[in-house]
């Protein structure tokens, strides 16, 4: 054969393989290890990728502090500052009804009968119809059908388990934990946990069978009864059906009425409290011997007293004046337990510093917080303090929390509550469907309402109706983008039915984990009413893009009786815009008092909240109390709100209630020691720390004091540079009131000789006003006492400090985790956490992005066969948007979510992959920074 043929041969077979190779490629769509299929940089451009989350995240704190407003004195709507959502078609298509489900598939017909879910062979076989309308007309076609039908009568069961179902349905196990996790019904030893409404509150008459069914008791109060169900005992179960039918049979064992999910009870946290002490003057009433001694102050909190036990007998009380109650130990209240409770005792012991304290873990539930009011009657207390409260209440005074309240009230005690942080993720409205697709139209005429999250969130819907015996049926949804961004996904729904019955409530809730870098809507939805509701819309842990201050009060701060208490900054008095506001949904004026927040607290750091104006006021009573023992509830409270300093609209209003709390002059005086001493150990410096979005050096000062008891001192740092020159401060922020700059804390003992460690201060380094460049910086501290007069000095300690030229704009990647097999919106995948910070980027928008290759020597790229996940170039990658709230911001845990479908990998091996971190300036597409590689591995 001529060489010519032979060559043209192996030319025409070589094309040929090229051509069935890239043919292969394409139709298997996959990424394959070894194979180089671009030719690319080590460093990826900043391409920007398809899937981003366009709502930005939780904003790091600002320098400064933005003004707030005076509550207006008529209910107004009221706008989130910034951009609100645009470009996405706000408006919703109408469900499918009953009778065209029914019309489309007959077969459902037989479910429409009287059918006894309770009898395993008919729910099997409803079950696998069930399955199938899901399958073809997703969730929400079946949430249609089971509440429309009498399915879920029938079931007994809460919907959050019909979508835990669903999730074992679709994702197996792990994706009905992924679900439980998300709704916070599992618990660390892996209990799904499940509230039972009783006919009784006889537990004995439903523990056997409980225990039968492999259920674990958790809590019992009344008769409701929250159990435990092994989630290791619902995968022994093999099926998503026989998991349905665990629930459905203790949904019907006998005495139980209806099942629920747990209600989490939010706490009033926005997120030694010295000025606030100082501010309300009850550092006079200490330096007149008057320090709470005799009283006995409960705090009751459902997020707990972790880290208490490092507190006592400096910012809490010695050991022999905590008092626990019994159902946790000290350890388990200590260790297992969150600071929440912890940083509110810390400011009622620095109020009466010789109270007594009794801590009562709640735990976040209704029947928890019965438990502890009942503990604290049999204690005792005279004072009740309450920073947290309910979004899913009557608000008119009635509800459950309210009646838990009346009792310790009934018993003579004072009840202090934080009136909630709801007031920029408020609405009151009436139910309107100008269009008639069942669908709620919210006051702009849109039927979704945009929303703002952090990583947990709940939201509470109610409405006019009896609370026991509820008729009128709502349904509350919360959407997000699909993957492509062009279409809107139901994430959760609560959608209880409304029937009548002895245990229906006029309430829909929904709490979720969320990641807070995604856009979120919520919709409400009829689902059988008579007439148009008054709707009141409540969410804890978010903002709406527009909200109703007025009237965003949480349970049990509207009941009679109750001390309800906003919170006002402690610097200038003016209302926090997100402190809940009145009137309560009967008319009443709300709160009764106001008082100081974003105090400093060891727990926290800055505490912020009505949950730290609450304490103040329960720390004043007791104050009160010890110098007026014979006085009753009511006449302590109208001697609180009769001292008041009016603040806002004149007389008692809905935003101040009475004003700011103030004690004024404490009724008798007595001679301050003649003698004050004190001693400074040690100073340590800790750098780099960040504090309210800002960095800078926290300095912990070690000292002694004497001659001091109920006086207010103070420790100050002063900074000055090499050659011992004090730096000039420019904006009179941190300043020592010469002109040099200096930052200084209050403290106040409670004994006449007081050892205090750990004392913090904190210097922000852009404070300092140095010019770009090194320097180094000397710090001296002192402490002074109530005249003034520096009783002590610390020798100078020096530090290096580089500054960045302020007119460069950076960014810093700090940290990357990533978190395998979670699942969002039933997708298992990865979660990519950045830690990072920006400086000079204020009010700018950036993009951060995750670029996926093969952990190879070649930084060879993965490649996106869908347009979905995926850069400009076709690189896999997914990416969000931010925009730093201060000069220099500090971001912790920036969530991106990339399916594991989505990296396009074979199946059938494992993978070395990586990931690289890329940020940029969206405006001119510079990049700001690129991370180190990240390698993980990945099996399909």
């Amino acid at each position: 054969m001529p060489h010519r043929r032979i060559l043209l041969i192996i030319a025409l077979a070589a094309f040929l393989i090229l051509l069935g190779a890239a043919l292969w490629l394409l139709l298997s769509n996959r990424n394959r290890a070894g194979e180089t299929l671009t030719e690319v940089a080590g460093t990826p451009q900043p391409l920007l990728p398809t899937v981003l989350a366009t709502a930005a995240g939780p904003e790091p704190a600002a320098s400064g502090r933005e003004t707030a407003t005076t509550p207006s004195p008529t209910p107004a709507i009221v706008d989130r500052p910034g951009e609100p959502a645009a470009g996405r078609d706000l408006s919703l298509d109408a469900l499918p009804t009953l009778k065209e489900l029914v019309a489309r598939y007959p077969e459902l017909g037989d479910l429409l009968e009287n059918v006894d879910l309770a009898d395993r062979a008919q729910l099997s076989a409803a079950y696998e119809q069930l399955v199938a309308l899901f399958a073809a007309e997703g969730a929400e076609g079946l949430r249609v059908f089971v509440s429309e039908s009498g399915i879920l009568q029938s079931l007994n069961i809460d919907p959050t388990y019909v979508d835990f179902v669903l999730a074992y349905e679709t994702g197996g196990i792990a994706g009905a934990a992924a679900l439980a996790r998300q709704r916070r019904l599992l618990t660390e030893d892996g209990l799904v946990r499940i509230v039972l409404v009783l006919d009784t509150e006889d537990l004995s008459v439903v523990e056997p069978q409980l225990a039968a069914a492999g259920a674990v008791v958790l809590d019992h109060y009344g008769n409701e009864v929250e159990i435990g169900l092994p989630l290791s005992q619902i995968e022994a179960a093999a099926s998503s059906e026989e998991a349905l039918a665990q629930l459905v049979a203790i949904a019907h064992l006998p005495h139980v009425i209806a099942v629920r999910a747990p209600e989490q009870i939010p706490t009033g946290a926005w997120l030694p409290a010295g000025q606030g002490a100082a501010l309300t003057l009850a550092t006079e009433w200490h330096a007149a011997g008057i320090t709470g001694r005799g009283v006995r102050v409960g705090i009751i909190d459902p997020d707990g007293f972790g880290g208490y036990q490092n507190l006592l007998g400096q910012a809490l009380p010695p050991a022999e004046r905590v008092i626990l109650a019994p159902w946790l130990t000290a350890d388990e209240l200590n260790t297992a337990t969150g600071p929440h409770g912890a940083a509110c005792a810390e400011i009622i012991h620095a109020m009466a510093p010789d109270a007594e304290l009794y801590l009562a873990y709640s735990g976040g539930s209704a029947r928890g917080l019965a438990q502890a009011v009942d503990w604290l009657i049999a204690s005792g207390v005279d004072i009740i303090s309450y920073s947290a409260s309910s979004i899913a209440e009557p608000l008119d005074g009635t509800g459950p929390s309210d009646e838990i309240a009346a009792v310790a009230q009934d018993a003579g005690i004072l009840w202090v509550n934080a009136s909630g942080n709801y007031a920029q993720s408020h609405l009151e409205m009436v139910f309107t469907d100008g269009d008639g697709d069942g669908y709620h139209e919210f006051p702009d005429g849109n039927e979704l309402l945009p929303i703002y999250v952090a990583e947990f969130t709940s939201l509470g819907l109610t409405w006019d109706d009896n609370w026991n015996g509820a008729s009128e049926d709502y349904d509350l949804y919360l959407m997000t983008p699909t993957a492509d961004g062009r279409d809107l996904e139901t994430i959760a729904t609560s959608y209880s039915l409304q029937a009548g019955r002895a245990g229906d409530q006029p309430v829909e809730a929904i709490d979720i984990e969320l990641s807070p870098a995604r856009e979120y809507y919520v919709a409400i939805r009829e689902d059988g009413i008579s007439r148009p509701g008054r709707l009141n819309l409540l969410g804890w842990n978010n903002e709406f893009e527009y909200a109703m201050p007025e009237g965003s009060l949480g349970s049990p701060a509207d009941a009679p009786g109750v001390l309800a208490v906003g919170a006002t900054y402690w610097r200038d008095d003016v209302l926090e815009p997100y402190s809940s506001q009145g009137p309560t949904s009967d008319g009443r004026t709300k709160p009764e008092l106001t008082a100081p927040t974003g105090v400093d607290s060891l727990s926290y750091g800055e505490f912020s909240g009505t949950s730290a104006a609450a304490p103040h006021v329960a720390g004043a009573a007791a104050l009160v109390l010890s110098a007026f023992p014979d006085l009753d509830a009511r006449q302590l409270r109208d001697y609180l709100t009769s001292r008041a300093l009016d603040r806002g609209p004149a007389g008692f209003d809905n935003g101040y209630g009475a004003g700011r709390l103030a004690l004024q002059q404490p009724p008798a005086v007595r001679a301050a020691p003649v003698t004050a001493a004190a001693t400074i150990h040690a100073v340590r410096q800790s750098h780099n720390e960040s504090m309210g979005g800002r960095y800078g050096v926290r300095l912990f000062v070690d000292f002694s004091v004497e001659g001091l008891r109920g006086q207010t001192g103070a420790v100050t740092a002063r900074f000055s540079d090499a050659a011992g020159q004090p730096l000039a401060d420019g904006n009179g922020q941190f300043s020592d009131g010469a002109g040099h700059v200096a930052v200084a804390e209050p403290f106040s003992p409670a004994v006449d000789s007081a050892d205090i460690s750990e004392f913090p201060l904190f210097m922000p380094y852009d404070e300092l006003e140095l010019p770009p460049g090194e320097h180094t910086v000397q710090v001296v501290v002192d402490v002074a006492g109530s005249d003034g007069a520096a009783l002590a000095f610390s020798q100078p300690a020096a530090f290096i400090l580089t500054m960045a030229d302020d007119s460069q704009r950076l960014a810093e990647v700090r940290a990357v985790d990533v978190v395998h097999n979670v699942a969002h919106d039933n997708v298992a995948g990865m979660d990519i956490l950045i830690d990072f910070d920006t400086f000079n980027f204020r009010g700018e928008t950036g993009t951060l992005a995750a670029y996926f290759y093969f952990d190879d020597a070649n930084n060879t790229p993965l490649l996106d066969f869908n347009d979905q996940y995926r850069a400009q170039d076709g690189v896999v990658a997914v990416g969000g948007r931010f925009q730093p709230g201060s000069n220099r911001a500090i971001y912790q845990d920036f969530a991106l979510f990339m399916p594991y479908a989505e990296l396009h990998m074979a199946e059938g091996a494992r993978y070395n992959l990586k990931l690289q971190i890329v940020i940029w300036d969206e405006a001119t597409g510079e990049t700001l920074t690129v991370s180190e590689w990240v390698p993980f591995w990945f099996e399909t």
